[in-house]
């Protein structure tokens, strides 16, 4: 049995669609757990209605009180059938494809037994449509593909891939409740810690919606520069517990950097305030200059390096802002 567990909060405008792709699914060898998040719209209802209309008792609705989304996947993990063998997550505004899933049971007995196996997946702004591709196929070294993978941005989701269910019950693992972004890079963190197998297919399992109003890209996250050092603490781990060589992995700071521009150029905070908490990231990034591998940056990472260096955050303000204009 496959399981896939989506959870849902106020999800009306998202639950025909997300009832689509679930009638596209093979419900004699696929079971889907559908948590409420305590929702007060009318996704309870669609969904009973839905499910009144199946024959299959393989897509269940379970209720509980808001508490987000790793309260409601970890919801899931206790509610999936006891024959469960692999295990997806998935959000309810997006799209996944059901022949892959379909076909998913057999085609990973070609495989030496995974832990986990990573998909291709497509991007969607609303305009245009992009396949984040993996390139790999087959049995994969996470020793040798590990941070082609982690700076492609293929770790950080829980959409983009399939999991061994018995590691997940075995290791007691969760998602970290109480936290607003990053819940998903830290259960794949641990996952991968207890896994020894990794495997991978080209086709593409999933399309994530960039242009959702819940995007992490359109909305202000206070800690998003704290989540990017602890994600560089936890990688860091992860290479050494598992013998993987990443020795400019110190460069993620100037990524953090740029991506704390961006989140702040969306928030509504007062320009002193968001100033003072660039400065102080800033003076983070200052201080941890000496395990920063300039040669080994792209040009534009180098430029912010150097602005970095002579203590000059202001120019890398004006510089993002203007790049952000650009784009526009």
């Amino acid at each position: 049995m496959l399981s896939i567990i989506i959870p849902l909060y106020n999800a009306e405008l998202h639950v025909p669609n997300l009832l689509n792709n679930i009638k596209e699914l093979d419900l004699e060898t696929i079971e889907v757990i559908l948590v409420n998040d305590g929702s007060n719209d009318s996704t309870e209802l669609l969904i009973l209605d839905f499910i009144s209309s199946l024959q299959s008792t393989n897509v269940r609705l379970v209720n509980k009180n808001n508490g987000g989304v790793s309260s409601a996947r970890n919801v899931g993990l206790n509610n999936i059938s006891c024959d469960s063998l692999y295990l997806a997550f998935f959000d309810c505004d997006d799209w996944f494809y059901s022949d892959v899933l379909n076909s998913f049971l057999n085609d990973v007995k070609s495989l030496n037994d995974p832990d986990l196996i990573l998909f291709n997946f497509i991007s969607n702004n609303g305009n245009c449509s992009k396949i984040n591709d993996h390139k790999l196929e087959g049995d994969v070294s996470l020793s040798n593909n590990f941070v082609m993978l982690y700076t492609s941005g293929l770790i950080q989701p829980c959409w983009n891939k399939i999991y061994k269910t018995k590691l997940i019950k075995e290791n007691n693992l969760l998602f970290e409740e109480g936290i607003n972004m990053g819940e998903d890079f830290r259960f794949n963190i641990s996952f991968l810690e207890v896994s020894n197998n990794v495997a991978a297919f080209r086709s593409s399992l999933y399309q994530y919606n960039t242009d959702s109003a819940n995007s992490l890209t359109k909305r202000y996250l206070p800690d998003s520069f704290e989540y990017f050092k602890y994600g560089i603490s936890k990688v860091n781990d992860l290479c050494r517990l598992k013998g993987i060589d990443y020795p400019d992995i110190h460069n993620r700071y100037i990524i953090a950097l740029k991506d704390r521009c961006r989140n702040l150029s969306v928030s509504t905070l007062p320009y002193k305030e968001i100033n003072n908490l660039f400065e102080k990231d800033f003076t983070f990034v200052r201080n941890n200059l000496g395990k920063i591998d300039i040669k080994t940056l792209s040009f534009q990472n180098r430029i912010i390096y150097m602005l970095v260096k002579f203590n000059l955050p202001k120019f890398i303000w004006l510089a993002f802002t203007f790049h952000r204009l650009m784009k526009l």
